[in-house]
């Protein structure tokens, strides 16, 4: 169903203020000097013109996002849905993607994220266990919240992660995928990058990187990456499959049609689909 309250062209006009909205929090609760990586909720305003809207939206903030305190109130004939996050660590990334996560749930049930503010009490401030044996149960609990759809929960327990073990390239390697969902592609490549940096030698991290810079048009980047991943794996079709479809991009059909037809060869028989498609019989 098309947004009435809060339509796309909205969504995408605000986008960037609201991200700078959330660099500016960040900056605000690191002036009032309290700790990086301590524990703090957000409390936050929506606003749409139809309850159901909020209430659905409720719904899925309480059992997704683990949200508190949810009351929706109307006030000059536009509902307001008040509540509270659960407790996180406050970085600047976290309260970012906080942000973003937020921003585009509201959008999915025609209401916009209107305002929103951090709760400090600096002489009570929790912190989360960071011991080595914590780096396991972080990576799976950030692995159950984004197969949950909660992606900013994900990305906080993925930094987690990595502040427990900051040579965990997988952490890097999942971030850029979930990053890359919200629409920070530069976020993402630098997870990617720092990702290929630690192990150089990491085939899905070089192929995600490549299609990553392949749907920012940066092709001949991309083929680069390609190139890397198969002298690594000559087998394995995925970097043929996806140099294709580079080349595609580029509008070199035959090119594409010869790296499909060899992703095949090598097992890649979701290659068949693209080249009965696009390729001459």
């Amino acid at each position: 169903m098309e947004n009435t309250y809060f339509t796309w062209e909205q969504y995408s006009e605000n986008w960037r203020t609201e991200l700078i909205n959330a660099v500016e929090l960040y900056e605000n609760i690191e002036k009032g000097k309290f700790p990086e990586f301590g524990l703090n909720y957000l409390d936050f305003t929506f606003k749409s013109d139809k309850k159901e809207n909020l209430e659905n939206l409720s719904n899925g903030l309480s059992e997704i996002f683990n949200c508190s305190s949810l009351k929706i109130e109307k006030s000059n004939g536009i509902y307001e849905l008040n509540g509270n996050t659960e407790k996180f660590p406050i970085t600047k990334d976290n309260i970012i993607f906080w942000e973003l996560t937020f921003y585009k749930e509201g959008y999915q049930f025609d209401s916009k994220l209107a305002g929103y503010g951090a709760y400090s009490e600096n002489d009570k401030v929790e912190f989360l266990d960071y011991s080595a044996e914590k780096e396991n149960v972080y990576y799976k609990k950030a692995v159950e919240l984004y197969e949950n759809q909660n992606l900013f929960g994900a990305i906080v327990n993925w930094n987690n992660t990595i502040k427990v073990n900051p040579k965990d390239y997988y952490s890097y390697y999942d971030l850029g995928f979930a990053k890359n969902e919200l629409n920070m592609f530069k976020d993402a490549m630098k997870d990617l990058d720092k990702c290929i940096e630690i192990n150089p030698k990491f085939y899905g991290g070089i192929v995600a990187r490549g299609t990553l810079s392949d749907e920012n048009g940066e092709f001949e980047l991309a083929i680069e990456y390609y190139n890397r991943a198969i002298e690594l794996e000559p087998e394995n079709p995925q970097a043929y499959f996806n140099k294709g479809n580079t080349y595609f991009n580029k509008k070199e059909l035959k090119k594409a049609c010869e790296l499909w037809t060899k992703a095949k060869e090598f097992g890649a028989e979701y290659a068949q689909e693209r080249i009965d498609k696009e390729c001459e019989k």
